[in-house]
């Protein structure tokens, strides 16, 4: 008898806590290896960052900006010039450098919460800071080679690598251009350059304790091969049926009119580096982060 007032007690005690399981809610907001937490815009020109929330009922996300003010999506400023649509995404329509700084992605359901932070950098363009360009020895090579420049950077936590194009274009490992590729370890790598490629190229290390620009400039120009000229050969005699017709040509100037001229640009090398060489750049620096 006592054994089955036990077990009824015992039965009882599972199903409730079962239905609390049940009951409980949750919330989370996506990351993973290709979620944007670490942006860089160019001055006047859009950005957004996606804030993709998965929960277990209708959740409520807000945004915190840089200067500790919070908004609800769906939300947007009186000049449009910031907006959250109502799955999380936020937009701003032309960067300034008050934008840049850390946002935060707070996602709420009853009992629980999720939160993402995302940097935002600011750069008015791929150029260095003036008076560093005039330290910047230019990399020359050949339009249609390969040019990689690998950009190496440390910090805690990793730092994520992103590179901004002479046409001010972002390029990073999670998003990539048709013409330009970045790799795991940060290398920019151009398979086919062209002359419209010539100009400043920044690499930017960047993670939620603060970021570092190196900048280098690439010249891009056209491969020159050999011109070989038609030659010149002396006449020969002719002859007819019964007549002569031989007739002397002077050829004194033969020996200069003859043989292969070789004409080559201004060698666009410096000290002796070959083009393979010149194309070829490796930039390492290294950022160290204190927590906050």
């Amino acid at each position: 008898m006592v054994k089955l007032i036990l077990s009824t007690d015992f039965s009882e005690t599972v199903e409730a806590e079962l239905v609390q399981r049940q009951r409980r809610t949750w919330v989370m907001i996506e990351s993973t290896n290709t979620t944007r937490k670490a942006l860089s815009a160019i001055l006047g020109k859009p950005s957004q960052m996606y804030c993709n929330v998965h929960s277990s009922g209708q959740p409520v996300i807000q945004w915190m900006l840089p200067d500790g003010s919070k908004v609800t999506v769906p939300y947007s400023r009186p000049d449009n010039s910031m907006a959250v649509s109502s799955d999380g995404r936020l937009v701003i329509k032309a960067v300034s450098h008050t934008d840049a700084g850390i946002y935060y992605c707070i996602a709420r359901v009853h009992g629980d919460f999720a939160v993402l932070p995302f940097h935002l950098t600011v750069q008015e363009s791929s150029s260095p800071p003036p008076g560093e360009d005039t330290s910047i020895a230019p990399i020359e090579g050949f339009a249609g080679n390969s040019v990689s420049l690998p950009c190496v950077a440390s910090g805690s936590p990793d730092a994520e690598i992103i590179w901004i194009l002479p046409s001010s274009n972002t390029v990073s490992f999670q998003a990539n251009s048709s013409r330009a590729l970045v790799y795991s370890n940060g290398t920019l790598n151009i398979p086919q350059t062209q002359l419209l490629d010539s100009g400043y190229y920044k690499c930017i290390a960047i993670n939620q304790h603060g970021v570092d620009t190196l900048a280098t400039k690439i010249t891009v120009v056209r491969r020159t091969g050999l011109i070989r000229p038609l030659r010149r050969f002396p006449a020969r005699p002719q002859s007819a049926s019964g007549v002569n017709t031989q007739i002397k040509v002077p050829t004194e100037d033969t020996e200069e009119a003859s043989g292969d001229i070789e004409m080559t640009q201004e060698n666009i090398s410096k000290s002796g580096l070959s083009a393979k060489c010149a194309t070829y750049m490796r930039t390492t620096f290294h950022l160290f982060f204190s927590l906050i």
